[in-house]
């Protein structure tokens, strides 16, 4: 029987490869993570507890298949379990226009006003920011990784504003950098 695999495109020796992370298929982890709990999310019935239960312990097997591979992400998964189980989180919705973020409750306070902000690319807690601005790649932080396990862990409230309020909450957020 004949190898159905194609041939590998042949390569000039200037282009040859030491085996580095350029011959590695390049997998975005967080993609991944969010197409898994939407998955999730459409495949396990949540309108009774059981379905709840199912849901979360998916949503947490899978997020923990994923990140848990390497200490890194052992670190974040657990900082992101501590804050779905101390925290409040809320996703808060401007209407008519249906844009929203996560309102996530800092511990001790913070210092964004006892508050930080989350959207899926970005969060305004500092350890975002700091790592943000060390890489060119997407990053995760642990209320990032919160509000996406948060509505499978029924651990998220929702609070509706005018367009005008969230207008107002994202200009205060950007006076300060």
């Amino acid at each position: 029987m004949a190898d159905p695999t194609p041939p590998s495109p042949a390569k000039d020796d200037d282009d040859a490869s030491d085996g580095g992370d350029e011959d590695l298929l390049k997998v975005d982890l967080l993609a991944t993570l969010d197409d898994a709990l939407a998955y999730i999310h459409q495949s396990f019935p949540q309108d009774d507890e059981a379905g709840k239960v199912r849901a979360r312990d998916a949503a947490l097997r899978v997020a923990d298949d994923l990140l848990g591979g390497d200490p890194a992400g052992r670190d974040l998964m657990d900082d992101a379990i501590d804050v779905l189980q101390t925290r409040t989180l809320k996703r808060v919705t401007a209407r008519p226009s249906g844009r929203s973020f996560v309102a996530v409750d800092a511990a001790f306070g913070g210092t964004n006003g006892g508050r930080y902000a989350c959207w899926t690319d970005f969060c305004t807690c500092e350890k975002f920011g700091e790592a943000a601005a060390r890489v060119s790649t997407k990053v995760l932080c642990k209320h990032m990784l919160a509000a996406r396990l948060a509505p499978l862990c029924s651990k998220m409230e929702a609070q509706d504003i005018s367009d005008d309020q969230y207008h107002s909450y994202i200009s205060c957020r950007y006076v300060e950098l």
